[in-house]
């Protein structure tokens, strides 16, 4: 089990674009969100997430997040699963986010712009973009190199977590990937 420290900055898109340009890597990523997983020999709720490149590469993680605390720490377990046809018919009709990711920074902080793909209806939290710092150090050290400003208070954060953010879609799963898939080859 890891412990997970992040900060969420929401962003317009005038930021949103200079963040763009300077992105290192951008992938497609798909996250469902499950209350029960026995499925994956799981007790409690979880996360799917399926994520994938431009040049083909996939990659399917299940997750399961502990409780966000005052100093925006939370555990974190991850590990792979293979995809299946059962898995795309336990996806279907759970709550999700879809989203390409831009990668600004790996090391010593990893630092991403989420942009968020509409689907089928609004998502719950209106948003469109959203960068998370994950650090270990000090989190005015890469605000100040990226220009951001006005980190989520705990609050405000609880809000904005991709879970609260999810909808239950009508589309099917292979659906969500090919609509994200498109975004992403733009």
């Amino acid at each position: 089990m890891n412990i997970e420290r992040e900060k969420k900055y929401l962003i317009d898109e005038e930021t949103a674009i200079q963040l763009k340009e300077k992105s290192l890597y951008v992938i497609g990523a798909i996250q469902w969100y499950m209350d029960d997983c026995t499925f994956f020999g799981k007790k409690s709720g979880c996360r799917i997430r399926h994520t994938f490149d431009k040049n083909g590469n996939e990659e399917w993680i299940i997750a399961t997040k502990g409780d966000l605390k005052e100093d925006f720490t939370r555990e974190e377990e991850e590990s792979n699963i293979t995809a299946s046809y059962e898995i795309y018919d336990l996806l279907y009709l759970k709550p999700v986010v879809a989203k390409l990711r831009y990668f600004l920074m790996y090391e010593p902080a990893e630092i991403v712009l989420d942009e968020f793909i509409q689907l089928d209806k609004p998502y719950n939290v209106p948003v469109k973009y959203l960068v998370e710092i994950e650090t270990h150090e000090d989190f005015e050290t890469f605000e100040k190199l990226f220009n951001l400003n006005n980190p989520l208070s705990i609050e405000e954060f609880r809000k904005y977590i991709n879970k609260n953010i999810a909808i239950v879609s009508q589309l099917r799963t292979q659906e969500i990937i090919e609509t994200v898939k498109k975004e992403l080859m733009k």
